[in-house]
């Protein structure tokens, strides 16, 4: 009997742990349901910053905390947030949410609210006005986890640029006062990696001209391409050449050396975006006149412009 009882209580410790695993199993399971991963791409071709914002959120709980700020995510780069349900404090049977913004967004369109619950569903949240437009995968069948990717621009391209003379001034020609006018009231404008590379393009490969004197065309000469050369190594440098020199001249110079206006070369694309872009060199040149030049810069007739013609 007390084998047959030994065996007994043998049986029923067994059954006591199997029904303790089985309930561990379950707690297991359960935890494993309400954490799973979202995994952020960036399919953009431009940098991207993303933020998880401290407030329109609730019942939030993972391994980043709110506030969090991933600056400059590089086009084709992942960023990862485990995300899980606060369980009790109110929050048992409640709908989890949290909300990110993007910038740039799509307009303004910047933010991407979420909700999700225990059972480890993820989905993007409906009612609220411009919304980011980016994608919800659904769930990964391996690993339970989901992916959203940003919204993907169109190429950034920039059309042919073309070059011209813009006058600076003329008869009383103080260059250095009107910079000291409008420097304060100048913003920089930035543009991105991307537009950049557009506008180099551009500068290098489609520089044309017109309305200088009986010249129009491309510039095609290994000469007259690097006028399109050191444009763009002067604008991927960020030197715009609008305020960085002076060019006073006197009335009484002017006369004597036949002077009139001054003109700089410029170069105008416009980007795809519907933007138009002005890229100023350091080619200076004077005319006797108001006519506008009638040569290139570093031509003959240009290198001898600003000085006595007599």
């Amino acid at each position: 009997m007390a084998k047959v009882g030994s065996r007994t209580i043998r049986c029923y410790t067994t059954a006591i742990a199997a029904a303790v695993l089985l309930l561990c199993a379950a707690s297991e399971l359960h935890a494993a349901n309400r954490i799973f991963d979202l995994y952020i791409k960036n399919i953009d071709s431009q940098p991207i910053t993303i933020k998880l914002l401290t407030e329109e959120n609730n019942c939030y709980e993972g391994n980043v905390p709110l506030g969090q700020i991933w600056e400059n995510l590089a086009p084709g780069s992942t960023i990862k947030i485990t995300l899980a349900r606060v369980q009790g404090h109110g929050c048992d049977g409640r709908q989890g949410e949290f909300t990110l913004e993007f910038t740039p967004g799509v307009g303004v369109k910047t933010k991407q609210h979420f909700d999700f619950d225990n059972g480890g569903n993820l989905g993007l949240t409906g009612g609220y006005p411009n919304q980011y437009p980016g994608s919800l995968s659904g769930k990964n069948r391996v690993n339970e986890s989901y992916t959203y990717t940003t919204f993907q621009h169109p190429p950034v391209t920039a059309g042919e640029a073309l070059g011209r003379w813009s006058l600076l001034c003329q008869q009383i020609c103080n260059y250095s006062a009107q910079d000291a006018r409008t420097t304060s009231q100048t913003t920089t404008k930035t543009y991105s990696d991307e537009e950049k590379r557009a506008i180099k393009t551009s500068l290098e490969s489609k520089l044309e001209f017109e309305g200088v004197g009986s010249l129009t065309g491309t510039i095609e000469t290994s000469y007259e391409k690097t006028i399109g050369h050191s444009m763009s190594e002067s604008f991927q440098r960020g030197e715009t050449w609008t305020d960085t020199r002076s060019y006073v001249y006197t009335p009484e110079q002017m006369r004597d050396l036949n002077i009139f206006a001054l003109w700089q070369w410029i170069a105008e694309t416009k980007l795809s975006t519907g933007e138009i872009v002005t890229v100023r060199s350091p080619k200076i040149t004077c005319t006797p006149d108001a006519n506008s030049p009638q040569y290139l810069p570093g031509m003959p007739q240009d290198l001898k412009a600003c000085r006595n013609r007599n």
